[in-house]
């Protein structure tokens, strides 16, 4: 399972969405907000043949927010 943290799509570009964006970079240590190119390299692999033996895992990719407490 992958749990991605908040992912920029073509909705949140718009200047109403900067407060959001500025709220949620308080909680991650990147310095942006993901994009669906940061997640695909991660799904891609979790369906290849050299993934076949993980199972029951969580992959946060966040940027980092899971690590903050």
């Amino acid at each position: 399972m992958v749990a991605p943290g908040p992912v920029m799509g073509e909705t949140q570009q718009q200047p109403d969405d900067q407060q959001l964006q500025a709220m949620a970079l308080q909680f991650a240590r990147s310095p942006r907000l993901g994009e669906p190119a940061d997640l695909a390299g991660a799904v891609a692999f979790l369906f290849s043949d050299d993934a076949a033996w993980i199972s029951g895992q969580a992959w946060s990719i966040d940027g980092g927010m899971s690590l903050r407490g």
